[in-house]
């Protein structure tokens, strides 16, 4: 039910922000459901751990940020680049189910709301990048490069974006991790804690649909397009064909029609 309310839920609004107050939705309505009793106690000796510090940098960093490309000149060749970090560091503390998560949070943020690239120029960089090692995370470096370079900031705004995108969505697990860690085994004995996993799980898995959607949308009716997709389906579910060939027969057949 949750999967399917996030997925219902991203469609119609079709925001930006709705996808971190759909993750939190899902952590309560699972805590509450799932979870027995009392362990404040626990909780007690588990929050005295907290490096307030720690925490104070981890949501610090991102209303900085936010507030800076607020305040800085729209028409400033530095807000755009202050917003793209805010807007990766912000996605990258989304993260939860693997970096396929954020297809749906960037396509329609950079896509669909803010139209820093095309529905095109993203399908083409995210199919480029599942035919290279390495996590989805690389996605962003060609995000970053490829908004500043539409937005006239040259070869060298498009070097500055990758580097951006890259430092922004990761800069929010780095800062997990020492914020995390040295109490990790207490967090795991919470059971509200433990039992948020599960719905946020769910609702992640909605977002994974809702990405599926939003990919298949610009298709419009080119019913080859759509053979493409079944087939490419097809080839790595019940074959040994790797990712990179079929993304190379994507390639050739994109220059063959």
């Amino acid at each position: 039910m949750l999967a399917t309310g996030s997925l219902i839920a991203t469609l119609i609004l079709q925001n930006a922000y709705a996808f971190p107050l759909l993750i939190l939705i899902g952590g309560i309505v699972s805590s509450a459901l799932e979870s027995s009793p009392n362990e404040s106690e626990l909780r007690v000796r588990l929050f005295a751990k907290v490096n307030p510090n720690k925490a104070a940098y981890f949501i610090g960093v991102l209303l900085a940020f936010a507030a800076l490309g607020a305040l800085v000149n729209k028409t400033s060749p530095f807000s755009l680049p202050i917003r793209l970090f805010e807007n990766f560091y912000r996605n990258g503390i989304l993260i939860h189910g693997g970096g396929q998560v954020l297809v749906p949070l960037m396509y329609t943020e950079f896509v669909e709301v803010k139209r820093y690239l095309s529905s095109s120029e993203f399908l083409s960089g995210y199919a480029l990048q599942q035919a290279l090692p390495g996590p989805t995370f690389s996605f962003t470096s060609f995000l970053g490069g490829i908004t500043l370079g539409n937005k006239g900031y040259g070869l060298g705004g498009q070097i500055l974006g990758s580097v951006i995108a890259v430092i922004g969505v990761n800069s929010p697990g780095i800062i997990l991790i020492l914020f995390i860690v040295p109490f990790w085994d207490d967090l795991k004995k919470i059971t509200r804690i433990k039992n948020s996993l599960s719905g946020i799980n769910a609702v992640s898995v909605g977002f994974m649909a809702t990405a599926f959607i939003l990919l298949v949308q610009p298709f419009g009716g080119n019913w080859m397009a759509y053979g493409v997709m079944i087939a490419t389906f097809l080839l790595l579910q019940f074959t040994k064909v790797k990712t990179p060939v079929v993304i190379l027969i994507g390639v050739v057949l994109g220059l063959a029609f």
